[in-house]
């Protein structure tokens, strides 16, 4: 997170917090450090829950390599009883829930991302716009397409028996 701002400037976009037309104070600076849809690009940018959370519900669990619907029903077995705060007994019922089989991923891999980063860059590299829904098979190829390309960029070749690879 970059270094805290006055208050009534916005800490994600460094923009100023006016109080709105029609306010007694309309065009002054309010007191609070968070434009309102702000908040919620710095959660999508900070928090994996509520990344999996945005991604959910833009993409509906569809996967954006092969297209499948990443979600299967199942059951749940078992589960603990308690009664007024306390523990009553284990129990054995059956309920059917959905079990989800979907990661959400960075288009474009983090690790890509420019160390000094502009403020009007953040949005591109940790916004929804570079998340995506994918199943896990197409989740691990891409991973493992990502490790191999890292690992191409971050290391240089070595000169095998004197000689340049």
């Amino acid at each position: 997170m970059p270094p805290p701002q006055p208050r009534g400037t916005c800490q994600w976009c460094a923009d100023a917090i006016l109080y709105p037309a029609g306010h007694k104070r309309a065009g002054e600076a309010e007191k609070r450090n968070w434009h309102p849809g702000c908040v919620t690009k710095y959660l999508i940018a900070t928090q994996s829950q509520a990344q999996r959370k945005a991604c959910w519900e833009r993409d509906q669990g569809k996967c954006a390599g092969c297209g499948v619907v990443a979600t299967k029903p199942g059951w749940r077995r078992g589960g603990t009883v308690y009664m007024y705060g306390y523990l009553t007994g284990e129990y054995s019922a059956v309920w059917p829930v959905t079990i989800d089989l979907w990661d959400a991923d960075h288009i474009t891999p983090l690790w890509s991302a420019p160390a000094d980063m502009a403020l009007s860059d953040r949005e591109r590299w940790f916004g929804l716009e570079n998340l995506q829904t994918l199943c896990r098979a197409c989740h691990k190829a891409k991973s493992a397409r990502e490790a191999k390309e890292r690992a191409e960029v971050k290391r240089p070749a070595l000169p095998l028996f004197g000689r340049a690879a």
